[in-house]
């Protein structure tokens, strides 16, 4: 009996290809006309009418694979961007010279390094001449910027007076200045004033 059965149902599926194959010829033998000459007009709409007909027969053998297709979400990767490490300026060896200038009173006029470009465990001098018209210099420091530290050195009068001299200190590098290199030079006199300048080297 399921023998039977599953005939019937094969033959229930074949009915509707042989029904789209007699319409089909049908239809080819309307587009021919008369004459029985196929052109190129009849031969297009023929092949319009057999893709219809692929179509409709796929659609009949597996509707659930139409059915069953889901979407799928597509994640974007998502690439690092990279930031370059800048290349360090290098500087010069040996000692340099800067003229300066700045503030009212007391006026700066000259710094000077022993060695410009020192490495960590080198010792630097760095020397600055200070000019005061209305009173006695009483201080002058210098804070030293480099790429991690920041420390502030009290100078000494190391030639000349407290009206025009030479103010000096001598520090170990202790850091590097590969990226920022730069000082914060301070002077202050008896009268209270104060000047400041602040030379950037990187």
């Amino acid at each position: 009996m399921y023998k039977k059965k599953l005939k019937t149902q094969r033959k229930n599926k074949a009915l509707p290809m042989d029904k789209l194959k007699t319409w089909f010829n049908n239809l080819l033998q309307k587009v021919k006309g008369e004459d029985n000459y196929l052109t190129t007009e009849t031969f297009t709409a023929g092949a319009a009418v057999l893709i219809v007909i692929i179509i409709i027969v796929t659609l009949l053998i597996s509707p659930a694979s139409f059915k069953k297709s889901g979407s799928r979400t597509i994640v974007p990767t998502v690439i690092p961007t990279l930031t370059p490490t800048p290349t360090p300026i290098p500087l010069p060896r040996g000692p340099r010279e800067f003229g300066i200038s700045g503030g009212v009173n007391p006026q700066f006029r000259d710094l000077k390094f022993s060695e410009y470009d020192p490495t960590i465990g080198q010792s630097q001098t760095i020397t600055a001449s200070v000019l005061d018209v209305q009173g006695n210099v009483k201080s002058v420091e210098i804070k030293l910027i480099t790429d991690s530290k920041s420390k502030t050195y009290p100078m000494k009068l190391s030639e000349g007076t407290v009206k025009k001299g030479v103010w000096s200190i001598t520090i170990i590098t202790e850091d590097k200045h590969d990226y920022i290199y730069r000082l914060i030079i301070k002077a202050k006199n008896d009268k209270g004033q104060e000047s400041t300048v602040n030379p950037i080297f990187k």
